[in-house]
């Protein structure tokens, strides 16, 4: 699991300064970008049954993982699973009870390593196990402890 977060580390700080500085990105760094956009883009081949004809496919491949995190809300940390993740976000559970469209940063404590990747609140819903959020990345995540 920390190699993945890792990359989703890396891949997301490469696009949020490429988005930032637009074509502007050194070469070395345009390159590893364009790779890691490979390893996360969505398999053209994916028959995904949960896409209805007519809806635009995932830009990102999905994993199914279960990594403890927590989410700050007002200020107190709620402890939720991510149970996917993808190079555009995160789906956790339980729901943290945020509204769709707040913003949150999901914390991830692995291998020794603090990551935190901002995100907002897109959709929640209500399963069989209690409930669940999907969380799209907004920025650019940091990294703390050993490098």
């Amino acid at each position: 699991m920390a190699d993945l977060l890792s990359m989703l580390y890396e891949y997301r700080k490469l696009a949020a300064r490429d988005e930032l500085l637009g074509d502007r990105l050194p070469a070395c760094d345009q390159r590893r970008l364009e790779a890691l956009d490979r390893l996360f883009a969505a398999d053209p081949d994916d028959t995904n049954p949960s896409i209805r004809c007519g809806q635009p496919r995932r830009r990102h491949a999905r994993a199914d993982v279960d990594i403890p995190a927590t989410v700050t809300v007002q200020g107190r940390p709620e402890r939720v699973r991510i149970i996917n993740v993808g190079g555009g976000g995160v789906c956790v559970e339980p729901a943290p009870p945020l509204r769709a469209g707040e913003h949150a940063v999901i914390r991830v404590f692995i291998g020794g390593r603090e990551y935190h990747y901002p995100v907002c609140a897109r959709w929640a819903r209500t399963t069989a196990n209690g409930s669940t959020m999907g969380m799209p990345f907004t920025g650019p995540p940091l990294r703390l402890g050993a490098t």
